[in-house]
């Protein structure tokens, strides 16, 4: 059994080395993303851990680049990232790759119940037992771990944060082929973002997979209209892609919590993403709502600096099936947003 350890960092060289020896591998090193491709082409590796923060003179995160190539090439070998990178939106980005089975962050790495897990992953890998990946959660077959007792949660409140929810109106009536592209259609919206990008380069956006749709949590009010100016430029790139599935928007801000696990993972709770997601439903097709609370608080005392052909409208206020009353703000251009005030309730 042979591993390949794609590190820069000759401490975490040693300390990845420590952990692997007691599973008897064949253990080589690699620093460098050119020098870990000639190697893969040259070996048959039965799995490989890699750092995402590859530093070279043009590319920081010359780990994404590595499992572009790997995948790009067809070679199907498992990788366990096991990186430092702080930003959401390349941890979301590593796990979206098919050759990336499990994703731990350094700081979490000397948590016992990431190393069992971890332990487990790459048991399973050479028995040939992949794990199974859904979103950025690797879910382990027959793994022993008791997660109300092994794995803690680290809770922070955020006091204010600024939501954009997308979904797909008629979702539940694509077939399952239709609904993974619309995924694929709003993740490569989400990756191509520069308003994104750099929000979470200051540690401040966070992306969450819906049911049907995206959630993007912007928690910093330099980004405060991020959510209107994220779906001004969704709508002006994907517009084949809307009219044909549908797809509609709302924006809101209000308290959150989010928590983020062992694994490094986030995930955001609290009424205010339900909100988000209700006056979303409000929409048709095309449509870009708001609260009244966005639109007040946000982007009126803002609209000195909005393009000056975006209209708004107010929808007055309007009761959910479930019971809750929002005031409506409809969003719409020449070139995007659905003009009509018709609303789906």
């Amino acid at each position: 059994m042979k591993v390949l350890i794609v590190e820069h960092d000759s401490k975490w060289q040693k300390l990845i080395e420590l952990f692997l020896r007691p599973f008897n591998l064949d253990i080589e090193f690699s620093n460098n993303k050119s020098d870990a491709l000639r190697l893969l082409h040259s070996n048959a590796y039965n799995f490989i851990t890699l750092d995402l923060t590859l530093h070279n003179e043009s590319l920081l995160f010359d780990g994404l680049s590595l499992l572009s190539e790997l995948e790009e090439s067809n070679q199907v070998i498992p990788v366990v990232v096991i990186s430092g990178c702080p930003e959401i939106n390349y941890i979301v980005e590593a796990n979206n790759f098919k050759n990336v089975i499990h994703y731990v962050k350094k700081d979490d790495f000397g948590i016992p119940a990431n190393k069992k897990t971890l332990a487990k992953v790459i048991t399973n890998t050479i028995n040939n037992l992949p794990s199974r990946q859904i979103g950025s959660m690797s879910i382990i077959p027959q793994a022993d771990i008791d997660p109300i007792n092994h794995i803690s949660y680290e809770f922070h409140e955020i006091l204010a944060s600024y939501m954009f929810y997308m979904d797909s109106e008629k979702f539940s009536e694509y077939k399952e082929e239709q609904q993974n592209t619309i995924f694929k259609t709003i993740l490569e919206a989400a990756k191509n973002s520069d308003l994104i990008s750099k929000a979470a380069k200051s540690s401040a956006c966070g992306l969450l997979l819906t049911g049907d749709g995206l959630a993007v949590v912007f928690t910093a009010a330099q980004f405060s209209l991020y959510p209107l100016l994220f779906a001004i430029e969704f709508q002006n790139t994907m517009i084949n892609e809307l009219r044909k599935f549908n797809f509609r928007i709302g924006l809101h801000s209000g308290n959150l919590s989010v928590y983020i696990n062992p694994f490094g993972h986030y995930q955001f709770l609290g009424q205010a993403l339900n909100d988000a997601s209700r006056i979303t439903d409000f929409g048709l097709a095309n449509h870009i709502l708001s609260s009244g609370d966005y639109y007040r608080g946000i982007v009126k005392p803002s609209s000195h600096v909005i393009v000056n052909t975006i209209q708004t409208k107010d929808l007055g206020s309007h009761t959910h099936p479930k019971g809750q009353t929002y005031s409506l703000f409809n969003y719409f251009a020449d070139t995007y947003g659905n003009k009509s005030s018709t609303l789906r309730f």
